[in-house]
């Protein structure tokens, strides 16, 4: 539900080896695709198209990468138990209480990683959204106050304190134009263009 400390975060990925399978890692943009851009005169270098994509691919690719090491346990465990069915099945009830005791154990760094995951999506909208409305840089971050309460993204405890922040700082809310809305007005002809058109 809520963000361990970096380095603690940090260490439980480590600890996940990534899986050796080409299928199983993060995608990359095809060279191919790139190439095509490239021929098509879509950009200029390789880098140009990065710099458009970088804001929010590189949360999607951290996203992906959580994601896989999240069920490497339990892919782990799935197939440890087949493995072992195929074999010699279970000789004895140690042999599969043991089993069961590093299945568990394998479900439970899954079930860790995956947490933090969820997490990370929803630093990642919070981010987003104090963003959208110029508060960002400057106001109480949302990591401070997590929510074990409700569904609500933010929080009553982080609601509340942001409300106090504003109070005092009297820091403005500025919502900010989507792109895609300052695009199609710098498309949109003047008043006095379309005049002189005609």
């Amino acid at each position: 539900k809520c963000s361990l400390k970096p380095e603690h975060r940090d260490y439980c990925f480590f600890t996940i080896k990534s899986l050796q399978h080409a299928a199983l890692k993060t995608p990359k943009v095809d060279n191919e695709f790139l190439n095509m851009l490239l021929d098509k005169g879509a950009v200029k270098t390789k880098n140009c198209f990065f710099e458009v994509i970088k804001p929010f691919d590189k949360y999607i690719m951290r996203l992906q990468d959580r994601l896989l090491k999240g069920v490497t346990p339990l892919l782990m465990a799935c197939n440890a138990y087949e493995l072992s069915i195929k074999t010699n099945g279970f000789g004895n009830p140690r042999e599969m209480a043991s089993a069961f005791e590093i299945t568990v154990s394998l479900c439970r760094k899954s079930l860790a990683l995956l947490g933090q995951t969820f997490a990370l999506a929803s630093v990642f909208r919070q981010e987003k959204i104090l963003e959208a409305v110029g508060l960002q840089e400057m106001a109480p971050a949302p990591t401070l106050f997590p929510n074990f309460d409700d569904s609500t993204l933010f929080g009553r405890e982080y609601i509340e304190n942001l409300k106090a922040w504003l109070e005092k700082s009297g820091y403005p809310i500025q919502m900010k134009k989507a792109e895609a809305e300052s695009t199609e007005q710098l498309k949109k002809p003047s008043p006095d263009t379309k005049v002189k058109s005609e």
